[in-house]
């Protein structure tokens, strides 16, 4: 495991090994210059002992302080992290569920601050197949997007969810897909709405690669978490959308759809 630095042209500002085995999923700097990091420590990586680990450096790279989170014996980890509007840091991490009969993942967030003290800690839903970042809105509310599979739909689906400063959620959408489809990362635009990137794959033959290709996608979706292409375009084909409880930007205030007309 190591942090490494770069100026905008590319260039390394500073390298250093940390005493860890493992890959560090996100980082971002400290008010006195530091580094917060979130990632995976092996434990034991041929035998897939894995656990979230959280840690602090200085500006040098040196090792300040590390939290590891006490699941272990399975493939757990944390992805991103960021700094919230507030100057403390949120990030996402995952567990297997020890009970089940195989993999399924129970997705969290913990808001941590510069010293190691946990303000929070959020459990959120379970998914056979693991991918969840964390990002912010403007007013504070937090976004989560990953990858969501139920263990019983055919296809692995992306979802998007918003949670207020506290973690709890206020509304989650799912785009259910009879194909599997991935997603790997979400941001909030200023308009109140979100971008979603990904891949999917299994059915569409190339026959340059001679073989099943995987095709990249980026997908706008508005405060409500509807899809509206403003250009000439084939519409997304997103079978049983769900919606939960809808969240407008930029009011602060939630709504009810009383009545839907198709």
């Amino acid at each position: 495991m190591q942090i490494s630095v770069f100026d905008s042209m590319g260039n390394i500002k500073m390298h250093q090994p940390l005493p860890f085995e493992g890959q560090l999923q996100g980082a971002v700097e400290t008010i006195d210059h530091g580094y917060i990091a979130s990632g995976v420590l092996y434990n034991n990586i041929s035998n897939n002992d894995l656990s979230p680990i959280v840690l602090k450096t200085d500006s040098f790279g040196n090792l300040q302080w590390s939290r590891i989170l006490q699941y272990n014996g399975n493939l757990n980890g944390a992805n991103n992290i960021i700094k919230t509007l507030d100057g403390n840091y949120v990030f996402v991490w995952a567990n297997v569920d020890s009970g089940a009969c195989c993999y399924v993942y129970i997705y969290h967030a913990t808001k941590i601050d510069d010293h190691n003290n946990i303000i929070w800690t959020k459990t959120y839903f379970y998914s056979y197949n693991e991918n969840i970042r964390v990002s912010e809105f403007p007013n504070g509310n937090l976004l989560m997007t990953g990858i969501y599979n139920d263990t019983i739909s055919s296809g692995t689906c992306p979802f998007l969810m918003i949670c207020n400063s506290n973690g709890d959620s206020i509304g989650k959408f799912v785009f259910h897909n009879y194909l599997p489809v991935w997603c790997y990362d979400g941001i909030p635009t200023s308009d109140g709405g979100v971008i979603l990137t990904g891949g999917s794959g299994c059915c569409h033959f190339s026959t340059i690669e001679n073989a099943y290709t995987t095709d990249m996608w980026v997908l706008k979706v508005d405060s409500l978490g509807l899809i509206g292409l403003g250009i000439n375009l084939p519409k997304v084909p997103l079978l049983y959308a769900n919606i939960g409880n809808p969240y407008p930007n930029p009011t602060n205030d939630k709504c009810v759809i009383a009545t839907l007309v198709t």
